[in-house]
């Protein structure tokens, strides 16, 4: 893992204006992220210095996954981790790690590609919507025990098929394509905001949006915090957060940080067209939906993935709280 400053190569004017602050010595934040469009939020808040306002020095480590994340993080060599959550995350804290989850970052939306189906139609001649078109078929899923795979296996259930009636593939999203296009596999789960590229072989395959529509609206990112924050005074925090959700409120209005357009131009992508993606999936107070973590630690338990984990467990209210009294 190696340390990124692009983004705040790209915000040092913003960061080194004159600016109202804290008084003080910057409290020094170490947050995890992975190299993904949906940080757009955090490096807005960096770019036009609202954590910089709020006291804090912020550094950052990008991760290729969150399984190469979560042990960082519960050493405490991460303050902050913007991950979606994972059994291993789950059986770290099961474990005693000090990880708790303080805010929700992203939910499923039907104005973008996640959780979309792609399935080759010569795989099903006679369409997608019966359990029986689905028995023995191959589908490519990103990671084993995430959220990805949950979603999957709620489209399974609904087609009532048992676990072995399909076989999962687990692979990265690269490896998942090319599978999908030579006939690997039959299906794939677009774990990613924008629709996979066909080209001229698009007319060979179905988009299935099943999931995605009986998804809508389940988190499966988050602001996790390690011990730092956990032990230190709650409005550490809370200061956080509140420049988190101000650059939020910002990005979901509208605003673009130079991030995403950097990220867009280094992986091959048209700037503008990224710029202007559906921003729905954001969740701007970062309200923990408790019954919808409940029902995939359910899940990970009943695929025995974890033992059985009460939400209450994972998530930790306190630091939400105290910005929503100061914002009162």
């Amino acid at each position: 893992m190696k340390t990124d400053r692009r983004g705040f190569l790209l915000a040092v004017a913003a960061a080194a204006g004159c600016r109202s602050g804290r008084r003080g010595p910057a409290r020094k934040l170490t947050v995890g992220l992975g190299s993904y469009h949906t940080m757009s939020p955090f490096y807005l808040a960096y770019e036009r210095g609202y954590f910089h306002d709020a006291g804090l020095d912020i550094q950052t480590h990008v991760a290729r996954n969150t399984s190469e994340a979560m042990p960082l993080l519960a050493q405490g060599a991460l303050d902050v981790g913007l991950f979606s959550l994972s059994s291993g995350l789950c059986n770290l804290v099961a474990k005693g790690a000090p990880i708790r989850i303080a805010a929700a970052r992203d939910c499923v939306a039907e104005c973008v590609d996640v959780a979309v189906l792609y399935e080759r139609k010569a795989s099903f001649p006679h369409g997608d919507d019966a359990g029986a078109a689905w028995e023995g078929k191959r589908v490519a899923l990103p990671q084993r025990g995430a959220v990805s795979d949950y979603w999957f296996d709620v489209l399974r259930e609904r087609l009532k098929l048992p676990p072995r009636a399909v076989h999962k593939m687990y692979m990265d999203r690269a490896a998942g394509l090319a599978a999908l296009l030579s006939g690997g596999v039959d299906a794939m789960l677009n774990g990613f905001a924008f629709p996979i590229d066909l080209g001229a072989r698009s007319g060979e395959f179905l988009r299935n949006d099943t999931v995605g529509h009986t998804m809508q609206g389940s988190q499966f990112s988050y602001i996790m915090f390690s011990r730092k924050l956990i032990e230190d005074d709650p409005e550490l925090g809370a200061d956080f957060l509140r420049a988190f959700f101000r650059g939020t409120r910002e990005y979901v209005a509208g605003a673009t940080p130079a991030f995403l357009r950097n990220w867009a131009s280094e992986n091959g992508m048209d700037p503008e067209a990224v710029a202007h993606v559906c921003r729905n999936t954001v969740v701007p107070g970062g309200t923990v939906d408790v019954a919808d973590l409940q029902k995939f630690l359910d899940w990970l338990a009943d695929s025995h993935y974890i033992q059985p984990m009460r939400a209450e467990a994972l998530a930790d209210s306190r630091w939400l709280e105290r910005v929503r009294r100061k914002n009162s």
